[in-house]
């Protein structure tokens, strides 16, 4: 009898991973920096910058633990105005020239 609920839970959860598996897809490296800056968080997106892409996930996991559920902002990574536009609101307070410095690591992050 046990084996049986068991298959019968295994199923379904296989079904729910099919339904679910395509909004749940594991974000760049990029992408998780970008979502920290956008949440005004911009000393842990400096510090998931100085690590290797590989480890970007695990520290972008534990800084979103400690504030919220582990998902991503809604952003559209497509709609380039409208990223700039959130980026430019969220780090509206910072000093111009911290702003620039976060440009110029990010810049030189994209190059490597």
């Amino acid at each position: 009898m046990t084996t049986n609920s068991m298959k019968t839970v295994v199923r379904r959860i296989r079904k729910l991973e099919v339904r679910f598996a395509p909004r749940c897809r594991v974000p760049s490296a990029a992408e998780m920096i970008v979502e920290r800056l956008a949440a005004g968080e911009w000393q842990c997106a400096l510090k998931l910058l100085e690590l290797p892409e590989q480890d970007v996930w695990q520290k972008w996991q534990a800084s979103v633990h400690r504030t919220r559920p582990s998902r991503m902002l809604d952003i559209d990574f497509m709609d380039l105005s409208g990223l700039r536009q959130t980026l430019e609101s969220s780090l509206a307070d910072l000093p111009r020239e911290l702003r620039f410095d976060i440009a110029r690591r990010l810049f030189e992050a994209a190059k490597e």
